[in-house]
């Protein structure tokens, strides 16, 4: 029954891949916008589930960015921890869901094809941008963050479709 708060600048993302994050994608994504970090305004905060193999990558991108890459593990009130969030990059599970209903701006990335059309709907809602099934060649999942940091008028309309089709009225 919360929402984040509004920020006119990108300065926290959520990287979530859910619990186990099998495929090891949460890693890749840090990797793949790296550079973003070279704005010291905006950091990075990673969920690692619990039966998540947190890998060593993690730990040392954590290491070279202080501060600038956050890992945070076992998240007990996950409602007070999406307060200060202002974009998200997750999977399509149960996270998808609560950061849609605190009003974040989304982008979907999953490695199971059984998340897909869960996606595709939320994206038709208008409350994320769903970018598939994740592939490291790409580098559309950097654009698409740097459209989102760089428009705050479409975040701010995707946050509004957050909080209009995820009100707790009516889900």
């Amino acid at each position: 029954n919360k929402k984040s708060n509004w920020r006119e600048k990108v300065e926290k993302i959520l990287i979530i891949q859910g619990g186990s994050d099998s495929f090891g994608i949460a890693p890749k994504i840090v990797r793949d916008l790296e550079s973003l970090l070279l704005n010291k305004s905006i950091a990075m905060h990673v969920v690692v589930g619990p039966a998540s193999n947190q890998s060593h990558e993690l730990l040392n991108l954590s290491n070279k960015h202080h501060n600038q890459i956050v890992i945070h593990e076992n998240i007990l009130e996950m409602s007070d921890f999406l307060e200060d969030v202002d974009l998200a990059i997750s999977s399509v599970g149960v996270v998808a869901f609560e950061i849609a209903s605190m009003g974040i701006p989304a982008i979907h990335v999953t490695g199971v094809e059984k998340e897909l059309e869960t996606g595709e709907s939320m994206s038709n809602l208008g409350v994320s941008i769903n970018m598939g099934m994740y592939n490291s060649l790409s580098t559309q999942l950097y654009s698409t963050v740097l459209k989102l940091i760089n428009n705050k008028f479409l975040r701010k309309r995707m946050r509004d479709n957050c909080l209009k089709n995820f009100d707790l009225s009516i889900t």
